[in-house]
């Protein structure tokens, strides 16, 4: 995935980009750089791009294998079949990401009302690491 040029939202404080994954505009908010870090939000942001585009179904089922227990113990609709973790997947979609200057970020799913229209956030630690997903939003 290759992200637009950095835009810096002074309101914020925050860089600011969008790149495509698909058919779908994904933003990208680069947290805690300063001004004059642009060169460095830059190379995270490739970094994360570049990772994205082998990484991203395997984020999808990292959150799928933490939060299949939650959906099917505690958010089916009435009559509703349990699901399991390939369609769980499946049912994801990139939504955005928000990146922190010491290289941690998350990645947000559109969950298509798996926790009724809550977001999926998936954290990566600075090492490209899964350490968690949880619902959000």
């Amino acid at each position: 995935m290759r992200f637009e040029k950095l835009g810096f939202e002074t309101i914020t404080g925050n860089f600011k980009t969008q790149g495509i994954y698909g058919n779908t505009q994904v933003s990208l908010s680069l947290h805690d750089f300063g001004t004059t870090a642009i060169d460095k939000a830059t190379m995270l942001a490739n970094e994360i791009g570049e990772w994205l585009d082998k990484n991203l179904q395997g984020a999808k089922q990292f959150a799928a294998s933490q939060l299949i227990t939650l959906k099917n113990d505690s958010w089916l609709e009435e009559n509703q079949q349990p699901i399991d973790e390939f369609s769980f997947a499946g049912t994801l979609d990139l939504n955005s990401i928000s990146a922190f200057s010491e290289g941690s970020f998350e990645i947000y799913f559109n969950d298509n009302d798996l926790f009724w229209g809550h977001l999926i956030r998936v954290d990566i630690d600075k090492d490209f690491k899964w350490i968690s997903a949880a619902i959000t939003g």
